[in-house]
Parts: structure tokens; C-alpha cells; sequence
């Protein structure tokens, strides 16, 4: 009887150890989606900007009066368009360089696509990393039980 009780006891010590390792586990997965979901909600973020970027560019030949230009933290500057062929365009780097209207439209629609393409991408791992949390809770739930049985025949 003794040596069973042994047995019985060595078996929820690695219950135990393996539902320790199964927590740790899980909370380096849900960091790790917390931290891509951050990234996809900046993504986002990025691609409405684009996106009104766009909008704006697209409707400024039309422009025939004064306009309201967004400067940023939801400020807006009453404005004539001098020049509706030309715009200053960032380049990257905090880099401005002055482009046609039509190549900066076409530097926003690529800079949208390949913003798209990196949402798509974190999507995609967060669904890995989801299903793995998924695996791991029925794990430790199945660990949970099978130690709660444990203890009471030890």
C-alpha cells in the first residue's frame, strides 16, 4: 500500500510540474498576442491615414475654393490648394520631397498594399498563436482535473 501511495504521490508532483510549465507557457503566448494585436491595431491605424491621404489627393484637382488640410491631433488648417499638380510627400526617413499628384497617389496605394499585406501576415500568426493557447487551456484543464483526482485518491 505504501509504494502506492508513493507512485501515487510522484505522479502529481508531475502533474503539477507539467501544469507549472503549461501556465508559464500560456502566459508567454498571450503576451505574445497582446503585443500582436498592438502591432495590427498600429497597422491600422496606418492604413485609415493612407487611406485618407488618398482621399484627399484624389478630390484636390476638384477643389475650386477653400479647403480644410488635416495637419495632425485632429487640427485642421482652412487653405487654398496653390498648386493642385504638385504636393510635398514624405519619402521616408522624415525625408519631404516634392511629387506629382498622380506619383504620390501611386506611393500611397503601394504603401497601403504592403500595409494590407502586414496586417494579413499578423493575422495569421496571431490565429497560430491563439490556437495554441486554445491547445494549451484544454491542457491545463485536463491537468487540473486529472490533480484534483489525484489528490483525492493520495
Amino acid at each position: 500500500m505504501k509504494e502506492e501511495g508513493g507512485k501515487g504521490r510522484k505522479q502529481v508532483q508531475r502533474s503539477e510540474e507539467a501544469f507549472r510549465k503549461i501556465i508559464y507557457e500560456l502566459g508567454f503566448y498571450r503576451t505574445q498576442a497582446d503585443e500582436i494585436q498592438k502591432q495590427m491595431n498600429s497597422i491600422q491605424l496606418a492604413i485609415e491615414e493612407t487611406e485618407a491621404g488618398l482621399e484627399t489627393l484624389k478630390s484636390l484637382r476638384d477643389l475650386k475654393e477653400d479647403a480644410l488640410f488635416p495637419v495632425g491631433a485632429g487640427v485642421f488648417v482652412k487653405a487654398r490648394a496653390s498648386d493642385k499638380e504638385r504636393v510635398l510627400a514624405d519619402v521616408g526617413a522624415r525625408v519631404v520631397a516634392e511629387k506629382k499628384v498622380e506619383d504620390a497617389i501611386g506611393t500611397l496605394e503601394e504603401r497601403k498594399k504592403e500595409l494590407n499585406e502586414s496586417l494579413q501576415n499578423l493575422q495569421n500568426s496571431l490565429g497560430v498563436v491563439l490556437k495554441r493557447i486554445d491547445f494549451l487551456n484544454s491542457k491545463a484543464q485536463e491537468i487540473h482535473s486529472s490533480l484534483e483526482e489525484g489528490m483525492a485518491n493520495v
